[in-house]
């Protein structure tokens, strides 16, 4: 998984193993290690909720996506989803997960072999 944040929003980008084990196992998630032995977890799993969540706790970061959103995002061509969740300032939450293709300009030492074709790589 690849995870952008910046100010209110987050952007998660996953490839299509994970996409895949998020359709058959309900949820996919993943462990950034630090200096100092501390662990940031990111996980995104099916949810009974109505509506998309996230919450910030014990160093980690976990989305829950409702199993209808979750199940036409896995079984088509459908890029991504995405919610915005209201904060308690009154301001805004903002949460995008999208398939993550290959670049169109190769990058050297990055393995693109479990990433999305690029839909614009022909033009």
């Amino acid at each position: 998984m690849k995870l952008r944040i910046r100010e209110n929003t987050i952007r998660v980008r996953l490839s299509q193993s994970e996409v895949d084990d998020l359709g058959r196992k309900g949820m996919v998630n993943s462990e950034t290690h630090f200096p100092g032995n501390t662990v940031m977890t990111f996980a995104i799993s099916k949810a009974d909720k109505v509506g998309i969540t996230c919450v910030f706790e014990n160093s980690g970061i976990y989305i829950g996506v409702p199993e209808t959103i979750l199940n036409d995002w896995v079984k088509t061509d459908k890029v991504g989803f995405e919610a915005d969740l209201d904060l308690e300032n009154g301001s805004k939450f903002s949460i995008l997960v999208e398939k993550d293709f290959q670049c169109l300009t190769k990058r050297p030492d990055e393995d693109e072999s479990d990433m999305y074709p690029n839909p614009y790589k022909s033009h």
